[in-house]
């Protein structure tokens, strides 16, 4: 990890000396930055994304309920097998019935929760790779309208200011303003918001995104 990190900044290093060095004077060397976290979070196809797998989740979570409420009524059942099994008004042959009918009763309870919480696993793997992918391809996306937008301004650098080092710390010190490209990105990137927005945007953008809702996106 740290080698290719390394290996990265050497190659940026090798970049921009190679640009100061060749590009003459009057043809200066444009660097921009954008804040790639803020361009993934408010871009409006993230939002959307972000809905149809909360929607994804949803479907599951109501699924996993009614197979808990399942398991629940199973083990009442089961309860009321075992004061069965000692009231003393019944025979020993059937309270021999009834504690018979118990375990089998448990070994099954058992049985559902164990594939229950194989199913969630399942269902969380799926979702992750769903998200995965999902994610990629945003970025993909995102990363090629700034490509387009860094080409007709004529910058032959972008970096994301919004990266962090392995110490937690900004890998951009300083910038100046002018160069940041972030609005003007996003701005393209949402052109075309209002146009598509359903009639249930308003109520979708609060619904729950999934088992990881609300958490802190990785760096891009």
């Amino acid at each position: 990890m740290n080698r290719n990190r390394l290996s990265v900044w050497g190659l940026t290093a090798a970049v921009l000396c190679a640009g100061w060095q060749f590009v003459p004077a009057e043809e200066a060397f444009q660097i921009g930055v954008v804040d790639m976290a803020r361009l993934y979070g408010e871009f409006y196809q993230t939002k959307r994304a972000q809905q149809r797998l909360g929607d994804t989740w949803a479907e599951f979570e109501r699924e996993f309920k009614a197979r808990e409420e399942e398991i629940g009524a199973m083990e009442k059942a089961a309860e009321t097998l075992r004061r069965e099994a000692v009231d003393p008004k019944l025979d020993d042959a059937r309270k021999l019935a009834k504690r018979v009918e118990a375990e089998d009763k448990m070994l099954e309870i058992v049985k559902k929760r164990n594939d229950l919480g194989e199913l969630r696993l399942t269902y969380k793997r799926q979702y992750d790779a769903q998200y995965k992918r999902m994610r990629d391809a945003l970025v993909a996306q995102i990363r090629e309208v700034v490509g387009a937008h860094a080409e007709r301004k004529g910058y032959e650098l972008v970096l994301d200011a919004s990266g962090i080092t392995q110490s937690a710390l900004p890998v951009l010190i300083y910038h100046a303003p002018i160069t940041d490209l972030t609005n003007d990105v996003l701005a393209i990137l949402n052109a075309d918001a209002d146009s598509e927005a359903g009639p249930d945007a308003d109520r979708d953008a609060n619904r729950d995104a999934g088992p990881d809702a609300g958490r802190k996106e990785d760096a891009l």
